[in-house]
């Protein structure tokens, strides 16, 4: 059985818009390999949601799974949008699965503008446990919540067996912790590693009273730092080991790493010591690092090879229609600081442009066009210098709102309509910025028309107060 928690498609927040040719190609890439892998349900989380219902719902189309949500409702009718449960066989065993997302991870703004309401989490898992009842033998809830608020949820209903968590994770829980009857699991964020359980029920009479093989109560905490001790070490000894392959000296350093990683083993062989093994339910967990040195998946591998040339092809075009159009915005060097290029510090700072050059640091961005990711705006803040400051490497593709305020209109007469001609003519807005979006900072006593993107909901009663309407532009 393949569960996700949940924010798996995104990292961004909602958006307001849709998710233009790189994430809409990037969620599909998403499905369309969890399909390939025989996915049994994902959660919906709020970084799902950052480009809305409807684009979310296309992906849902596509998916050989169930995406689920047990409390994202639709505004009008109060009716589910997603399914909120699955129920799965599994080993002569009914599994229920339900997931919820955190009610105030989203504003009521947004959740105004994709019509969505989200239900308090524990009235929705009231819902959904009684629909369990007497049809399911054991109940998984998949909550991108974070470990606190599953740590309130296992203490509520004792009903619920396990809880996959992860939202904003500092650390993997290298064993699950007993809370209540449940067990809460949860790995690291932005796809590391998946966590694997091995569950073995002997006697049915619920609560099951699942023992986590080999490590007690006490010792739980001490084992999962050095289960992470001992899986750095691994990955550091197999560096040197290739290294002295090739020919390198590293002898000393792997003397010292071996002699690290036999102490690390020593210790957990102690915590394992006298640990109890007659125990009717068990549990054993364990965790799979996704590094380089995990071989790909033939089929998988084949989705992501497809992806990459479809944002490259596809990107590369749309940035020769704006280049030829004349729609890249130049640098704004009047803003102090900025950055002023390699060349110019390097006519200075020497040795340091040498020693750079010299690192892998001067081909960052080159990695991204070997693995073909160049046009992934989540890799620029490390691959590039300055990402979108002034004179820094510049995303011609982000489009941002540019902010004005209520105080920002007293500039125009009364009755003027103001649209984005009028804007740039008073020098609030450049010609080739993406759209406006109206605040309520300041005030104003008398009638405009105002032409916007977005407007927040004080902005627009301060200007119908005054007497001025909003009418809300599609940005191009």
């Amino acid at each position: 059985m393949l569960l996700d928690s949940g924010n798996l498609l995104f990292r961004q927040k909602y958006r307001g818009k849709g998710p233009g040719i790189t994430f809409s190609l990037q969620g599909k890439r998403f499905i369309e390999s969890y399909n390939a892998m025989g996915w049994t349900a994902l959660g919906i989380g709020d970084s799902d949601l950052a480009f809305g219902i409807e684009y979310l719902k296309e992906l849902e189309s596509m998916a050989d799974f169930p995406l689920l949500s047990a409390n994202i409702l639709d505004k009008e009718g109060g009716e589910y949008v997603f399914s909120p449960y699955t129920i799965k066989k599994l080993s002569g065993f009914k599994v229920g699965i339900t997931a919820i997302i955190g009610k105030d991870l989203l504003d009521s703004t947004q959740k105004e503008q994709m019509g969505i309401y989200i239900d308090d989490e524990e009235l929705a898992l009231k819902k959904v446990l009684k629909e369990f009842k007497g049809k399911v033998d054991f109940i998984i809830v998949l909550s991108p919540t974070g470990f606190s608020e599953a740590k309130i949820i296992a203490e509520k209903f004792e009903e619920i067996d396990l809880i996959l968590t992860g939202y904003k994770p500092s650390r993997n829980l290298y064993q699950p912790t007993k809370v209540g009857n449940a067990l809460i699991a949860q790995i690291f964020s932005r796809g590391k590693y998946i966590g694997r359980l091995d569950i073995e029920i002997n006697d049915s009479s619920h609560p099951y009273d699942l023992y986590i093989e080999g490590k007690g109560e006490s010792t739980n905490f001490e084992y999962q730092n050095l289960t992470l001790r001992r899986q750095q070490l691994e990955k550091v000894y197999e560096r040197f080991l290739k290294k002295k392959e090739k020919g390198m000296n590293v002898d000393a350093g792997l003397k010292i790493i071996k002699n690290d990683l036999d102490k690390v083993i020593k210790e957990m062989d102690k915590l394992e010591e006298g640990a109890e093994l007659k125990h009717k339910n068990t549990i054993s967990a364990s965790l799979i690092s996704l590094g380089d040195e995990l071989a790909d998946d033939p089929d998988v591998k084949k989705i992501g090879d497809k992806y990459k040339d479809e944002v490259i092809d596809k990107n590369s075009k749309l940035q020769e229609d704006m280049l030829n159009n004349g729609k890249r915005s130049p640098t704004d060097l009047a803003q102090d600081p900025h950055y002023i290029g390699s060349k110019v510090c390097g006519s200075c700072h020497q040795p340091i442009s040498k020693f750079v050059k010299e690192t892998r640091h001067a081909v960052a961005f080159e990695t991204l066009e070997k693995e073909k990711r160049q046009f992934e705006a989540k890799c620029f803040s490390c691959h590039t210098t300055g990402f979108e400051k002034p004179g820094g490497f510049t995303n011609i593709f982000r489009k941002e709102l540019v902010v004005i305020n209520i105080r920002d209109l007293q500039r125009f007469e009364k009755d003027s309509v103001v649209d984005k001609v009028a804007l740039m003519g008073a020098g609030l807005l450049r010609r080739n910025s993406y759209g406006v979006k109206l605040l309520g900072q300041g005030s104003i006593d008398y009638p405009l028309v105002l032409k916007v993107d977005q407007c927040s909901k004080a902005a627009r009663e301060k200007l119908e107060a005054a007497g001025g309407k909003i009418e809300l532009q599609k940005s191009e």
